[in-house]
C-alpha cells in the first residue's frame, strides 16, 4: 500500500518544515512507499485523490490540514474500495477528530501507518459529500468571520471561533428556512441550524452530542430567532460543552432529532458551512449514505461508535 499526504501549504504553513521530517522520519521507520504531495488551488485535494484512486492501487490517503481538506479528500475518494482516509490535523478547527480518544494520537503519524480503519458515515448534500457538519445561520456566520479576518490579532487557532462568535453577536444574524423530513414540513426563522454527522464544530463546540459516525442518520440541531444576544450569552458555554439540549429555560427554543434524508429551502440564497468552507444555495438535499468512507483510527484510538 501506499501512503501519500496531501498538504495544505496555508492550514500548515508554519508546521510545514517539521510536518515533513515527521513524515519522512515515520515511513521511513515503519517501511512504507510513501510521497507527499501539496494542493494549489481550491479542491486539489479532492482532484488528486480521486487520480490516485482511479488508478485502483491500493491507496491510504493522508488529509494534512483542517476539516475542509479532509471533507476534500472524502469526497475524491467516495466510492473507490481500495481508498483508506487519514487525517492529520492542521488546521482552524480541527473538529473532526474531536470525535476520537485520544484525538492527539491524529498528530503521530506512526500510530497512523499502524492504525485500523472504520467504516463511517457521509452527508451526501446535493452533489457533493460532508464528512463533519453543515452549519447555517450563525454558527455559519462565526466561520465566515474567521475566514474574512484570517490573519488578524487573536484570529489564530480554535479561539478564533470564540472572538467570531463575540463580534457575530452584535448583527445576530437570522435565518428563514423550510424543512421537509419524514412527511413533516416546519417553515421558521432560526438564529442556527445544525446537521451533523460527527458532534462538534467551531473549534469545539458540541453542537450536536448525540451524533454517532456510523449509525445510518445525521443529526440536527435548530435554535430559533427567540435565541437572541443575551439568549445566547446564557447559552454559549453549555453549547461548548454539549448540555445546552438540557437547559430547561431554553427547551421552548431548542429543538433536535435524528433523520436519514431531509430538504432544507429558501425563497432567496443563504450561506452554509460544510467542514469549515462556506458556500451558498437556495436549496439543500440531505441524505446519509452509510459506511461511505473507509476511515483510519491511529494506534490505540478509539471513537465511541465504531
Amino acid at each position: 500500500m501506499k501512503h501519500v499526504f496531501i498538504i495544505n501549504p496555508n492550514t500548515v504553513k508554519k508546521l510545514r518544515e517539521k510536518l515533513v521530517s515527521d513524515i519522512k522520519q515515520a515511513c521511513e521507520a515503519e517501511g512504507v512507499e510513501w510521497e507527499i504531495y501539496y494542493t494549489d488551488a481550491p479542491r486539489d485535494a479532492e482532484k488528486h485523490t480521486r487520480e490516485l484512486a482511479e488508478t485502483k492501487a491500493a491507496i491510504r490517503v493522508y488529509a494534512c490540514g483542517g476539516d475542509g481538506t479532509i471533507g476534500e479528500v472524502a469526497n475524491g475518494a467516495y466510492g473507490f474500495p481500495n481508498v483508506e482516509v487519514a487525517a492529520i490535523p492542521g488546521g482552524t478547527g480541527n473538529d473532526f477528530v474531536r470525535n476520537f480518544a485520544p484525538a492527539e494520537a491524529f498528530a503521530d503519524i506512526r500510530r497512523q501507518i499502524r492504525g485500523r480503519v472504520g467504516e463511517i458515515d457521509l452527508i451526501r448534500y446535493n452533489d457533493r459529500f460532508a464528512a463533519n457538519t453543515i452549519n447555517i445561520g450563525f454558527d455559519c456566520a462565526v466561520v465566515d468571520y474567521v475566514e474574512r479576518h484570517r490573519g488578524w490579532p487573536l484570529m489564530n487557532g480554535s479561539k478564533s471561533y470564540t472572538v467570531a462568535a463575540f463580534a457575530e453577536m452584535i448583527p445576530m444574524p437570522k435565518c428563514s428556512l423550510k424543512l421537509t423530513w419524514e412527511g413533516q414540513t416546519v417553515e421558521q426563522k432560526l438564529t442556527l441550524c445544525s446537521i451533523a454527522n460527527g458532534r462538534y464544530c467551531g473549534g469545539g463546540f458540541k453542537s450536536n452530542p448525540q451524533a454517532l459516525l456510523d449509525d445510518g442518520l445525521f443529526d440536527v440541531f435548530r435554535a430559533t430567532e427567540k435565541v437572541g444576544r443575551i439568549g445566547f450569552l446564557k447559552l454559549v458555554g453549555k453549547y461548548r460543552e454539549g448540555t445546552h439540549l438540557e437547559y430547561e429555560k431554553m427547551k421552548d427554543r431548542l429543538s433536535y432529532f435524528q433523520t436519514g434524508e431531509m430538504t432544507i429551502s429558501s425563497d432567496k440564497p443563504f450561506k452554509y458551512c460544510v467542514d469549515g468552507e462556506v458556500e451558498e444555495a437556495s436549496e439543500l438535499k440531505l441524505k446519509v449514505v452509510p459506511a461511505a468512507l473507509r476511515f483510519v483510527i491511529p494506534e490505540g484510538a478509539a471513537v465511541t461508535s465504531l
